[in-house]
Formats: structure tokens, sequence, C-alpha cells
């Protein structure tokens, strides 16, 4: 008897951790996947091509940007006030996110591409 309540706790955790599992489960096997976006040419010189592409991403939680104050910031009054490069941002914009537009680039292929 002391036994079976003594397992108990670890019976219900068990039980809990379980269901939550299953959900989980659940909602990454009830996913439908995207249409593709990626176009395979056969025949063609180039191994990736890419033409005003724009790319966004956000930081991880937690990180933070940390740059020396020589290159990308400015001191007024004795505090540090974060720029852009060359200062082309506003100081009221420091939280956006990082970018890439219009992008081209073309990599040739090169060989057979077995080693």
């Amino acid at each position: 008897m002391r036994f079976s309540l003594g397992l108990l706790p670890f019976s219900v955790k068990a039980m809990a951790e379980g269901q939550v599992s299953l959900v989980r489960l659940k909602k990454l096997l009830m996913t439908q996947n995207p249409e593709s976006y990626l176009v395979q040419r056969h025949g063609s010189s180039s191994a990736l091509v890419m033409e005003k592409a724009t790319f966004t991403w956000a930081r991880p939680d937690g990180q933070t940007t940390t740059t020396a104050p020589d290159t990308t910031a400015s001191m007024k009054g004795g505090k540090v006030e974060p720029q852009g490069q060359n200062g082309t941002h506003p100081p009221g914009k420091t939280e956006a996110k990082p970018t890439l537009r219009n992008i081209s680039f073309n990599l040739p292929k090169v060989g057979a591409g077995r080693a």
C-alpha cells in the first residue's frame, strides 16, 4: 500500500506529460504542408538563382545587439545613442528587424556534383 501511494505522484506527472506530448504530436501531424516556392530546373547552368529576393528574420528571444560605441553610436550628453550604419536610421528606430532587400544572386554549377 505504501509503495503504490509513493508512486502516485510520479504516475500523475507521467500521465500529464504524456497528454501534453500527444496534443503536440497531433498538432504537428495535422499541419498542412505549404506550397513549394522552390523550382528545380533541369539542364540549367546555375545551381542557385535568386532574383530581387527579400529576406527578413527575427532575433532569438533574449539576444541583444551590442556594438562598439565608436563605430555605430554617438555621444550626446553622456549617453550613448545607437545609430544605423552611416547614421542612416533615426534614433527612435532601433528595433527594426534585420532585412536584406532586392538581392540578386547566381551560383553557377561546378563539375558533375559528385565526389
